[in-house]
């Protein structure tokens, strides 16, 4: 089932969307590894899964911020009544 289809390239949800999908497909194929037989290939997939972590962490630290100001935005002008 392909969720972002009618969603434009370059779209953050479809970015967000495909990105998890890597993810995912990393994580099986890290369970699907037999330490005790290819240890290495373990370490070098590992390490890729611990350099996408620094992406999204940096992604967050960079979005959160405009999130909040849309947040706050939404929520004084529904709750507060201020426009």
């Amino acid at each position: 089932m392909n969720h972002f289809a009618n969603l434009a390239d370059g779209h953050p949800c479809r970015v967000y969307l495909e990105e998890n999908q890597l993810i995912r497909g990393l994580i099986a194929s890290i369970n699907s590894i037999d330490i005790q037989n290819d240890n290495e290939e373990f370490k070098e997939k590992f390490a890729r899964l611990c350099r996408v972590e620094k992406t999204l962490c940096k992604k967050r630290k960079s979005t959160f911020p405009l999130f909040r100001a849309v947040w706050l935005d939404i929520a004084f002008t529904k709750y507060v009544g201020i426009p």
